[in-house]
């Protein structure tokens, strides 16, 4: 089963993320631990490890991209699942 990759919860106030490097691309294997990703808020750098050994089937947000905290933006598993179910979903807030 695919799994869905979202950005952390960083700090109570950070509301998104800006993606600053992927380390893995979609097609990559990549193991539990490894760097998958780095980002920054307003205040901070850190990368991200994988939780999970497998393959990176999709990427839905780029390098330079912000992303809102605890949204998915990326699909690990094995090759062939279905993954547009996991894209981001944007919402007007107002």
């Amino acid at each position: 089963m695919a799994t869905a990759v979202i950005m952390p919860r960083v700090g109570i106030s950070v509301e998104s993320c800006i993606i600053t490097k992927w380390h893995k691309a979609a097609g990559d294997s990549v193991k539990a631990g490894e760097a998958l990703f780095s980002y920054e808020t307003d205040k901070a750098t850190a990368d991200e490890a994988a939780k999970l050994d497998g393959v990176v089937l999709e990427i839905f947000a780029q390098e330079g991209e912000e992303v809102p905290v605890l949204a998915s933006f990326c699909v690990i598993d094995e090759i062939g699942e279905y993954v547009a179910v996991y894209q981001i979903q944007t919402e007007n807030k107002q």
